[in-house]
């Protein structure tokens, strides 16, 4: 089982699920309730056992499956017979996750676990600058550093999902296809975003810079856009934001 870094003790509130205790939580998760833990527990009972819960097992654990961004789940909690409460960084019901089939959902939640720590703001040349007048030159070379090594940690972690997710002839399921594409677009639009900044950092701007659009580049001129996301060539008319608005609602 993954580490768990951050734990609040739930030992005493005498919550169970499926017969097993429910002994921790996140502190992420304890602070959406602060003092108020029969609250907790309530939400608890509701969202795992209650009769209008959706709950998947994904591989040891059990995860809520509802319409949001995070779902919540319970994890084995190290070799003891009981549970750890946290939140999952996704939501089954969402693209790219709504296709991922049940029994295969355990290699992508891991996936996810691991990459969730390598994902944050992407890179402007202000962020750059800032940091320069903060620290100097130095302070500059570790933020891109640290930006670089949490971008290699992603592509390690997308790695090793391929290598997972390939069927018994080496190819990958249409649902696996579309998932790593989802994933791969985003990952090479973070270090697009990286290698802008720092171009226009330490060189100029090199041209306005383009935008991201699903993972895509889109070209946005002074009345028009021209968008190439997912392999897509469309011209857009209109003025800057009423191209984009128009962009991203057609696609």
């Amino acid at each position: 089982m993954a580490n768990l870094p951050t734990f609040v003790d739930l030992s005493s509130l005498g919550m169970t699920v499926r017969g097993l205790p429910v002994v921790s939580a996140s502190e992420e998760i304890t602070k959406c309730w602060g003092s108020a833990t029969q609250e907790l527990v309530e939400y608890v009972d509701e969202v795992f056992t209650g009769s209008q819960s959706q709950v998947a097992e994904v591989g040891a654990q059990l995860h809520t499956v509802g319409l949001g961004d995070v779902e919540t789940r319970l994890r084995p909690w190290g070799e003891a017979r009981a549970w750890h409460l946290d939140f999952f960084p996704a939501g089954w019901t969402n693209h790219p996750y709504d296709r991922v089939p049940a029994g295969r959902r355990a290699e992508v939640a891991a996936y996810t676990d691991m990459v969730a720590g390598a994902l944050d703001s992407r890179l402007r040349e202000g962020d750059l600058r800032a940091a320069a007048a903060e620290g100097g030159v130095a302070a500059v070379d570790r933020l891109v550093r640290a930006r670089v090594e949490r971008l290699d940690q992603r592509h390690a972690a997308l790695d090793s999902l391929h290598s997972a997710l390939l069927d018994e002839t080496r190819h990958l399921p249409g649902w696996a296809l579309d998932f790593l594409l989802y994933e791969v677009e985003d990952l090479n639009s973070d270090r697009e975003w990286l290698g802008a900044a720092v171009v226009a950092y330490h060189h100029g701007s090199a041209g306005r810079r383009p935008e991201n659009v699903f993972g895509g580049i889109c070209y946005v001129f002074t009345e028009g856009a021209v968008d190439l996301a997912r392999g897509r060539f469309a011209h857009t008319p209109g003025s800057v934001p009423a191209a984009l608005e128009r962009l991203v609602r057609d696609a």
